[in-house]
């Protein structure tokens, strides 16, 4: 319904190197995400078993026979890989787009409207939403294969609460990044690991961050850090932190192909039951019609949804920097659901016989950006 109102709008106006001998930090899950620590030369920090920080820790001399995959390399595989390297965006990737065994490419329901809710002939809120749930899947190509520059004025709709993140962490001294690397090893089981941040897309994304005023929630209270780092055991690394660089390579692409572009992106700014971390996702599999969430994003491919929660607020300052040939500040606005629809929809055809009005009382937890 958001995307025929958005068209309607429109109309109107015509994401192999050798891991680094610094372990920081280890997580193990099966494939089935069950969890087990790995050694007992750890601290205990919350849930979050820490490795203290040294050069001569030691690692698995298999690890470093494994291959460090990119997703459009795992793409051609029919099975999920073992005995492997990827980061955490690579891996989300895999886990829903594979098109051999993905999450989309395995349980993707096209939604597609004959004619528009009769919303004047349906009884109330709870019966317009039987009839809206859905799955997204991919028609067209690939954006993030675009390689041709169209000179156009042109509109892009995204709704992309599935674009995979990175996972970083912080050291509590140094306050340097470190960027997370999947391990899956012979048997299918998974380890988090973590290596100085030297990907290029992760290093170009905080770049631009560092010139918001955005301050990461994992590096504030530096007093408080500096006195638990004197306590024994203290952890060597902050919290986990979700950073949204398969987006920031989109905009990258609007810029560099689409110059004249118009951006419209609606999706959630929060979102209930997400696993740990900051900007965390919520992953969760349907089983027998019931919505099951997850503690991991690190579970088996393909049978998982995995979808993130949107800083608008930041994605609005980060797109200025990265899009601003394209506008002139100012211009892009942030709006929650129902300030959007009040000022955009025909909320008249939209109440149902008991006078509700279920676009206004769905999605509370949703804005949009409007270019």
């Amino acid at each position: 319904m958001i995307r025929s109102i958005l068209t309607n709008i429109l109309t109107k106006f015509n994401t192999k190197s050798k891991i680094s001998k610094l372990i920081i930090s280890s997580h193990k899950y099966a494939a089935a995400a069950s969890s087990r620590t790995i050694s007992s030369n750890v601290s205990s920090s919350s849930s979050t078993t820490t490795i203290r920080i040294f050069e001569d820790v030691p690692i698995n001399s298999e690890i470093f026979k494994y291959k460090r995959l990119r997703a459009p390399e795992i793409f051609k595989e029919t099975c999920p890989p073992k005995s492997s390297l990827m980061l955490v965006r690579d891996f989300i990737d895999d886990s829903l787009y594979n098109p051999n065994y993905g999450y989309f490419s395995k349980n993707a329901i096209i939604f597609s409207l004959e004619k528009d809710f009769e919303f004047n002939e349906i009884k109330d809120n709870l019966e317009f939403g039987n009839l809206v749930w859905h799955t997204p899947t991919e028609l067209f190509k690939n954006i993030f294969d675009w390689n041709e520059v169209i000179p156009d004025h042109c509109f892009f709709l995204a709704c992309e609460d599935n674009f995979a993140h990175d996972l970083i962490r912080y050291d509590t001294m140094t306050e340097k990044p470190y960027q997370a690397v999947v391990i899956t090893n012979d048997k299918g089981d998974f380890d988090e690991l973590y290596e100085p941040a030297a990907d290029p897309l992760i290093s170009r994304y905080l770049k631009l961050r560092n010139q918001t005023m955005y301050k990461s929630p994992a590096l504030q209270n530096r007093f408080l850090r500096q006195i638990r780092n004197k306590l024994p055991f203290a952890p060597n690394l902050t919290q986990s932190e979700f950073i949204p660089t398969k987006m920031s390579s989109f905009l990258e692409i609007l810029r560099d192909y689409f110059p004249y572009h118009r951006l419209i992106i609606s999706d959630f700014y929060k979102l209930p039951d997400t696993i740990k971390g900051i900007d965390a996702p919520v992953v969760q599999t349907r089983h027998q019609q019931t919505m099951i969430p997850c503690s991991t994003f690190m579970v088996s491919p393909g049978w998982f949804d995995i979808f993130f929660p949107t800083n608008f607020e930041l994605l609005r300052d980060i797109y200025q920097l990265v899009c601003r040939s394209c506008h002139s500040e100012g211009k892009i606005r942030v709006l929650s659901q129902k300030e959007f629809l009040k000022r955009y929809a025909d909320l008249e055809r939209t109440k149902t016989k008991s006078g509700e009005i279920p676009l206004l009382l769905y999605y509370e937890n949703v804005k949009f950006l409007l270019s």
